[in-house]
């Protein structure tokens, strides 16, 4: 058998092979370097603008979240509106109204009654006082007309000297009213004895001198010597 030839390659076709081959693997490198750079900006662009939208949206979202917890609290804490019970509260408020007005029309009343009564007893008072003040003035009246009586005196005299002796009504009287108009007689003639002696005072010696003066004669003497034993007998009877 005749020998294989031997197939010879050329030193040059396996170095273009190499380079062409290194090459390659360059491009490749290249292209996938570039591709991860391209990825890494577009997965960061993205991942700004995705986390520049998220913190808006998650901020809005929070205080929607927010707002509706506090209105979910409000209404927990309002009351529920019941129709019934508005209308029984308004109901006890219309009672209670009307309640205060007959308390102040009642107090009213009250007084307005205890009003007329003070003026009814302020009334009868002064009416008791006026009734009282006009007794008063009459009696001060009939005082003042009403003279002195000597009717007891005169029957103790009487007595005296007759005891057997009665007097009428009429006899009595004539008695008492001679009596005052002697004692009036008296009591002006001293008061000119007063004047003349140009005295205040009333003493017993004018007194003696208007009963001589006002009795004539014995009469008047026996009068005067009566009323020094009536005197004597005042002053002994004091002085024991």
């Amino acid at each position: 058998m005749a020998p294989k030839k031997k197939k010879t390659v050329s030193v040059k076709k396996v170095v273009r092979e190499v380079e062409t081959i290194q090459v390659a693997i360059e491009e490749t490198q290249n292209d996938t370097v570039l591709d991860s750079k391209a990825f890494n900006t577009t997965s960061s662009t993205t991942t700004t603008t995705t986390s520049s939208t998220v913190i808006p949206i998650q901020q809005e979202q929070v205080l929607n979240d927010t707002v509706l917890n506090k209105k979910q609290s409000d209404a927990d804490q309002q009351p529920v509106a019941d129709p019934i019970k508005d209308k029984q509260e308004q109901n006890d408020s219309v009672l209670a109204s009307k309640k205060r007005k007959k308390n102040r029309k009642q107090q009213d009343q009250v007084k307005n009654d205890t009003v007329l009564k003070n003026k009814r007893q302020q009334k009868q008072n002064d009416s008791v006082l006026e009734t009282r003040s006009k007794k008063k003035i009459k009696k001060r009246r009939k005082n003042s007309n009403s003279r002195e009586e000597y009717k007891r005196y005169v029957f103790l005299v009487l007595k005296e000297v007759h005891p057997g002796m009665r007097i009428s009504t009429k006899a009595m009287s004539v008695m008492n009213s001679m009596m005052n108009d002697v004692f009036e007689r008296l009591a002006q003639e001293s008061a000119k004895l007063v004047t003349y002696n140009r005295k205040m005072t009333l003493s017993s010696r004018e007194i003696q001198a208007a009963v001589g003066l006002v009795f004539p004669g014995q009469l008047g003497q026996h009068a005067m010597a009566e009323g020094a034993k009536a005197l004597a007998s005042y002053f002994s009877s004091n002085t024991t």
